[in-house]
């Protein structure tokens, strides 16, 4: 019963936290109570008399254990390819970018905004490229923009604002 509470609880922290490693681990308490209970089945079934149902355990079994080694391993390389940040579960695009972008666009003086993000494991280091209308803007104004996209979300830990006047030159699947 251990591993399937633990399992359960993990995965809480994991989305908390957003820790791809917790989660992994979490994967792996559930793929052993799921290995042990297909075997103690496969056994009750040799014993019921079902010649088969220990092959269909193995079967079921190995499966599952190739099935979360594939998950496991893509989602290790994607995230040593430093491709776009992902939530814990790689499920979708790390909501934290689009909240950044939506912070800077309440400025007045904002134009438009694209967002460079890395995943450095639980904080994302975020490149935020701030289109403007006018040539000259205040240092105060970029710390302050800074300081709101640190506020979006624990997360974003390290910002650099850049201002252009134009719109940013590389924006394809790589900026928000």
């Amino acid at each position: 019963m251990t591993p399937v509470i633990m399992g359960r609880i993990k995965l809480r922290y994991a989305e908390q936290l957003s820790d791809k490693v917790l989660r992994a681990d979490a994967d792996m308490n559930k793929a052993d109570w799921l290995t042990g209970l297909a075997t103690a089945v496969g056994v009750l079934g040799i014993g019921l008399g079902f010649w088969w149902a220990d092959a269909v355990a193995a079967l079921v079994v190995s499966i599952s254990i190739s099935k979360d080694g594939w998950d496991n391993t893509a989602n290790a390389i994607r995230d040593l390819m430093d491709t776009r940040p992902t939530t814990f579960d790689n499920s979708e695009v790390d909501p934290v970018i689009a909240k950044v972008n939506a912070a800077v666009m309440d400025d007045p003086r904002v134009v438009g905004v694209q967002t460079r993000a890395r995943d450095e494991g639980h904080v994302l280091h975020l490149e935020v490229f701030v289109q403007v209308d006018r040539l000259v803007v205040e240092v105060a104004w970029l710390e302050e923009l800074e300081r709101r996209c640190n506020e979006v979300d624990w997360r974003a830990g390290d910002v650099v604002v850049t201002v252009t006047t134009e719109p940013h030159p590389v924006a394809d699947a790589r900026l928000e």
